[in-house]
């Protein structure tokens, strides 16, 4: 059964077996892979006692997740398990199944398989104030310590140093429940065993030594330390590159023209260059363009749909950028909510409160608060002004995955094409290896592009600035932000020149640089000579 947007009810649909094929011969953490209608993302693997991985059978274990998008709701991702399955190289289940996790007694179907910190937090301490010792207590607080620590381990937004902190604290805990479930006696207000004069730990101390773990989990510092680069800036990879790979998967003419009105709120396109826009800069188009309405994801998220659905698709600038939107009600998301998986994902756009002195009649300073008409929240978090790091994809693989899942479901209702033809493990792959390696996929997913398209070449676009943009400001701020796009759009080509060199096994790749002459100032005072747009050839 799947989801029909149209009709907001299910439909039967008939699915083409897979062939067995070729055994995949690896499975990791971070591959997805298809089983019938859905796409599972693998969190855990492992072969089955006695196996043995890459068996001719496919014997594979382990734990993931599927996103599935319950009636009149918005997609969640559900933890599953699997056992002894065959998987073909072409990342399709040929044998076995796929198990939802379900918990009988209150869990129901479990989130992502990551059990959140604070959540098992609430549900130990809610424990640990009424414990009475009785061994249905102990087991249930014992299975959730386990999931705590599972928890912390798991986590991929917290440096090694603080994980390790948070799991210090954690054995401190376990230390201290270990000595009280084994007290004789431990009924409330009475800590001290009946048969010796041993004093049995307060229950209140080891939730307090779990508060002190979940402290480390995770903050904006271990992220930024471990994930944000240096001023990323807008890229065109989430917007114009995303949608591109979308649209012509799915077989939607004007893939091109489509992806272009997609990225233009940001960069207008041509062929060799991207030119930076200012809509972020007006109060209306950080409201209508980019999301930035300090209002939930959800709800936006789902406004932004049905505007998507009821619009004219010959209309392409408009599809554009409502598209641009789309993708905004996820990259715009507060990161402060997002690293900590809160299910009330509120976007930013709060708008800045700052103080304006005014002089009275007799001298007096006066400070009025004032709020701007605009916002620059996401351009700062907890104070620290982190440049767009929130637009960046491998900022929160999950969410830029359930992203590509939900727009190429509201596309394919619009255009009326087949969602089967699909291929999440594409982005899914793309998206881990920006994680994995710290990298953006600019140029990467490009190369992506030409590949489907059956093209030996593209041109990187090279990031430029109109002449009023360079004038706005001083001009060492201008020729600073300059030197920060080429510093960077060379690394994207270094990037690129890797990526392409471990797909096609370094055979018949070329590199072609062009060297320009660019007058950078409105009065054409200053001029540079530097290496331009990279051409790809192979």
């Amino acid at each position: 059964m799947v989801r029909d947007y149209s009709t907001a009810t299910c439909q039967n649909i008939s699915i083409n077996a897979p062939t067995q094929g070729n055994s995949l011969s690896n499975l990791a953490v971070g591959d997805s892979f298809n089983a019938a209608d859905y796409t599972i993302t693998v969190t855990e693997v492992a072969p089955p006692s006695g196996g043995q991985t890459g068996l001719a059978g496919g014997a594979w274990s382990g734990r993931g997740y599927v996103s599935v998008l319950p009636p009149m709701g918005v997609t969640q991702n559900v933890a599953v398990t699997f056992d002894n399955i065959s998987i073909n190289d072409c990342y399709e289940l040929v044998n076995g199944k796929i198990e939802t996790e379900y918990d009988p007694n209150k869990r129901g179907i479990l989130d992502l398989g990551e059990t959140k910190t604070k959540d098992v937090l609430g549900e130990v301490s809610d424990l640990l104030s009424q414990y009475n010792g009785t061994q249905k207590e102990k087991n249930e607080i014992d299975k959730l310590m386990e999931e705590f620590k599972s928890s912390i381990e798991k986590n991929l937004s917290i440096s090694e140093e603080n994980k390790q902190l948070a799991l210090q604290k954690y054995n401190e805990a376990l230390t201290l429940w270990t000595t009280l479930k084994n007290c004789s006696n431990a009924a409330p207000n009475l800590r001290k065993s009946v048969e010796s004069t041993e004093v049995c730990p307060n229950p209140s101390a080891i939730s307090e030594k779990l508060s002190e773990s979940n402290l480390y989990i995770p903050t904006i510092e271990d992220w930024m330390e471990n994930y944000a680069p240096v001023s990323p800036a807008w890229q065109t990879d989430g917007h114009y590159g995303t949608v591109y790979l979308i649209c012509l998967m799915l077989g939607i003419e004007d893939a091109k023209k489509i992806a272009e009105a997609a990225e233009f709120p940001d960069n207008e396109l041509t062929t060799n260059t991207a030119i930076l826009k200012t809509t972020w800069w007006d109060p209306d188009y950080q409201r209508s363009m980019h999301a930035l309405t300090y209002g939930f994801h959800s709800d936006e998220e789902f406004k932004t749909c049905l505007e998507i659905i009821n619009t004219d698709k010959s209309n392409l600038s408009q599809l554009g950028l409502l598209i641009h939107k789309y993708g905004d009600t996820y990259s715009h998301v507060d990161l402060r909510y997002r690293l900590q998986k809160s299910h009330l994902q509120r976007l930013y756009g709060k708008l800045l409160e700052t103080s304006i002195p005014i002089v009275d009649d007799i001298g007096n300073v006066l400070n009025y608060k004032v709020k701007l008409d605009r916002t620059f929240e996401h351009e700062y978090v907890d104070g620290r002004n982190v440049g767009e790091t929130p637009d960046l994809i491998r900022t929160d693989v999950d969410f830029y995955l359930k992203y590509v899942h939900n727009l190429s479901e509201i596309l394919s209702v619009l255009f009326n094409k087949d969602i089967k033809k699909m291929d999440y493990h594409l982005f899914s792959r793309l998206a881990n290896y920006a994680l994995k390696q710290k990298v953006s996929l600019m140029g990467i997913i490009h190369y992506e592009i030409a590949r489907l398209e059956s093209k030996n070449s593209f041109i990187l676009p090279y990031p430029i600035f109109k002449s009023n943009v360079m004038a706005f400001g001083h001009q060492p701020i201008a020729l600073k932000a300059l030197q920060t796009e080429r510093d960077r759009y060379d690394k994207w080509v270094e990037n690129t020149k890797r990526y392409i060199e471990i797909d096609r096994q370094q055979t018949n790749l070329r590199l072609i640089r062009r060297t320009v002459l660019e007058t950078i100032d409105p009065k054409g005072d200053i001029t540079i000579e530097h290496s331009y747009e990279a051409k790809f050839e192979w």
